[in-house]
């Protein structure tokens, strides 16, 4: 059920220490991931949302608070090292704003690479077909532009089958047509896979494909906009 929370932050705080001062990324942020929607969490440089988002993922785990997956089976904000590598290895998804591919491999292959860290993955053919690149599998990433990449990365993450997507500015390298194009996949993946998405960005246009929008500026959510009524990517207006 989609109001269901998938992922649960409780009064979730991350403080760095630069030298001996103390920095507050995030304070006292309470959010719920709901199971199968699209959330966007847009805010400017430096407020936040990086940090929330690798919170979500298991990269890092925060200073106060507590963070809960699927319905308080698994804290996050608990677990060891190990168990956070195995939670991001068979529930999340990531895609970045530079690809991050492995330049020696082909594109087959580093979606292949991330199908055989799964028990269950999705067939590598299909995932690169669903993204329109099956012709192009024997490319390397330099042999690729941006947009063949970033949808190569795409099928990357999708193919472990993950329960949650989470995209950082996904269009924030490309060009308007392809960033469109790379929207609608994941609009479209989205709906037919009833996929879990979250994407962080700092253009508010590409809010307009979200379900609900989650404000955040100085380590603070801020607005939390609720029910919207998504736009088609083609019509996002940069």
């Amino acid at each position: 059920m989609k109001d269901r929370a998938l992922v649960r932050l409780e009064k979730v705080s991350r403080v760095y220490t630069v030298g001996q001062v103390p920095l507050t990324v995030l304070d006292g942020v309470q959010l719920d991931v709901l199971r199968g929607e699209l959330l966007a969490i847009v805010g400017p440089s430096g407020s936040g949302k990086t940090t929330l988002l690798n919170l979500i993922g298991g990269l890092d785990q925060p200073t106060e608070g507590r963070i809960w997956f699927e319905e308080e089976s698994l804290e996050l904000s608990r677990v060891d090292a190990g168990r956070l590598t195995e939670y991001r290895r068979r529930h999340v998804g990531f895609v970045f704003q530079f690809y991050n591919l492995v330049p020696s491999l082909t594109a087959e292959e580093n979606v292949q690479a991330a199908a055989e860290l799964v028990e269950h993955p999705r067939d590598v053919q299909q995932m690169l077909e669903r993204v329109g690149l099956w012709e192009r599998r024997h490319h390397f990433p330099a042999e690729l532009s941006g947009g063949e990449q970033q949808r190569v990365a795409l099928a990357r993450a999708l193919v472990k089958n993950p329960t949650l997507l989470l995209c950082d500015e996904p269009t924030g390298a490309l060009d308007l047509a392809t960033a469109r194009r790379v929207l609608r996949l994941l609009v479209d993946l989205h709906r037919e896979l009833q996929q879990t998405v979250v994407i962080i960005t700092h253009n508010t246009a590409l809010c307009g494909i979200a379900e609900r929008v989650v404000h955040i500026s100085s380590g603070k959510i801020r607005d939390i906009q609720q029910n919207c009524s998504p736009i088609a990517p083609e019509e996002v207006v940069w």
